[in-house]
């Protein structure tokens, strides 16, 4: 791999061209929440001033933010364009603190980072997919990322602040240290759960090493493998799942020296599960209402609900979800509990949901590791504010219609 090294003092750190939401439109997520990071690498403080930011349309002169409201959200530092030596600075769109922009959730901004604006209404013409993104000072080009093609949701960061190196983040870090930068950081790219568990793990970090990976079921350690892991590489590992049980609830453990990274699997049963039992396709707010069928809290975090043609929710945060307990998901809390009333409510990322259409659907809960934890279909909705109610959570049978 061959790293063009940067000269000047200030860079582009971190891009969030993608917002969970509409990328288009007024109040949109597209037109509040895109942001860009800088950071200056020298010693001394710089002047953004003299930079302007570029994408493939517009070119964008860098002022302080013009929106005191901001301090409303944010404790950060508002009023100059001076960047402090080895700090971060933020470029927001104008319109991020504006009513117009509060349907949005708001950015984990770093405390006491400068933010600074520009002269109009958005970040060049709209961060896309296809953009390229330049620094530029009054000598030319000193820095630029592109195509900005990240998924939705998630930040395109500078893995060294010297080198040219991009990688998509797994969270956002604006104006905090980006978290494909630490000197240590394995992290578990995918995992699948087929005859064996297959572990994909990547070194993010400057330093390579020997990684280990385990699979703990109940508390003890059924499997484990190792491999030598270099900086920016990808190895699979294989556990074998001979002593794991149906139903059984297990962690993947990753280990490299002080690093250790845990996450949740699960092997799912015909008779045991999170299992989809309600279902309202049609009305002032569609839901879906999972049960925990197992003897085990089951901690819900990075499962999506998935339609027939491939659209998902966003991922569901952490939520422990007991045994016997219920939880309704949907895009919309306040919606549903104006309607419904109270209720264990969980809201994917974003607020977003798959499509559930009123003629037929197929809807899978799917959980980390790509484990299809249920399924379920239905050929009809049951009209307007009425929901599907699956009569025998263990079965494949239609959810059958509830007033």
């Amino acid at each position: 791999m061959t790293f063009l090294l940067i000269a000047a003092c200030l860079v582009l750190s971190e891009v969030y061209p993608n917002p969970v939401g509409p990328e288009s439109g007024a109040g949109s997520a597209g037109d509040c929440r895109e942001y860009v990071e800088l950071f200056n690498t020298c010693s001394l403080a710089v002047d953004a001033s003299d930079y302007h930011l570029a994408d493939n349309a517009e070119t964008d002169s860098l002022v302080p933010f013009p929106d005191n409201t901001i301090l409303q959200f944010h404790n950060v530092m508002l009023g100059t364009t001076e960047i402090p030596p080895r700090s971060f600075a933020l470029v927001l769109d104008p319109e991020y603190a504006s009513p117009a922009c509060q349907t949005h959730p708001l950015l984990p901004v770093e405390p006491g980072v400068v933010v600074l604006g520009v002269l109009d209404t958005d970040l060049g013409n709209g961060l896309s997919s296809v953009d390229t993104l330049r620094l530029l000072d009054p000598g030319g080009e000193v820095d630029r990322v592109g195509p900005l093609d990240a998924p939705e949701g998630r930040s395109l960061e500078r893995w060294s602040l010297d080198e040219t190196v991009w990688m998509v983040s797994d969270s956002l870090s604006p104006g905090g240290w980006n978290t494909v930068s630490r000197e240590v950081d394995p992290v578990i790219v995918d995992f699948a759960v087929r005859g064996s568990l297959v572990v994909r793990v990547m070194e993010r970090g400057y330093t390579g090493g020997t990684v280990r990976v385990a699979l703990e079921v109940r508390w003890a350690v059924v499997a484990e493998d190792s491999a030598s892991l270099n900086p920016l590489d990808t190895v699979e590992l294989i556990l074998p799942l001979t002593e794991v049980q149906p139903w059984a609830a297990g962690k993947v453990i990753l280990r490299r020296e002080e690093a250790v990274r845990e996450t949740a699997v699960y092997f799912p049963s015909p008779t045991e599960g999170v299992r989809i039992s309600e279902i309202l396709p049609d009305g002032t707010v569609e839901w879906v209402e999972l049960a925990n069928l197992t003897p085990d809290t089951v901690d819900l975090a990075g499962a999506v609900l998935r339609d027939r043609s491939g659209v998902e929710s966003g991922l569901f945060p952490a939520y422990r979800l007991s045994p016997s307990d219920v939880v309704v998901v949907t895009g919309d809390s306040a919606a549903f509990r104006s309607r419904w009333g109270e209720a264990p409510v969980l809201v994917p990322e974003g607020g977003k949901m798959p499509v559930l259409n009123n003629t037929s659907e197929a809807l899978m809960l799917v959980f980390p590791g790509s484990v299809v934890m249920d399924s379920v279909g239905y050929d009809e909705a049951p009209g307007y504010d009425r929901s599907l109610v699956r009569t025998s959570p263990t079965g494949s049978e239609k959810p059958q219609n509830r007033p």
